[in-house]
């Protein structure tokens, strides 16, 4: 629907994205990343979630909370996996979105 929180949220994801494509010189290919290939370089990821997480705990603090327990990037991507598993995405579909084979169900063998 025209209007609602997905579209107006889309909207400004756009942007964001538009805005750093113009930062970065980028007209055509990945957003992010380096190449199809090696879309990320695995101590760059990892720097940048630890940025990430150092960010939090100092929000947290200012707010006088608990810092956010942490987790790896491998528990980030089975937490993704399992929030659309729970909103009903295929596991075949799901297995493309995340660049991985379907795994083999363990009750029947056949694929899922």
């Amino acid at each position: 629907m025209p209007g609602n929180a997905l579209s107006r949220s889309t909207i400004v994801l756009r942007e964001h994205l538009a805005a750093h494509a113009l930062r970065t010189g980028r007209r055509s290919g990945l957003v992010f990343g380096r190449s199809p290939d090696r879309p990320f370089e695995p101590t760059t990821l990892s720097g940048r979630a630890a940025t990430a997480w150092n960010r939090m705990d100092l929000k947290c603090v200012k707010a006088e909370l608990e810092p956010i327990a942490r987790i790896s990037l491998h528990e980030c991507r089975h937490t993704f996996a399992s929030l659309m598993i729970a909103a009903g995405v295929n596991a075949k579909a799901l297995s493309t979105y995340m660049g991985t084979r379907p795994s083999r169900s363990r009750s029947t063998g056949r694929d899922t």
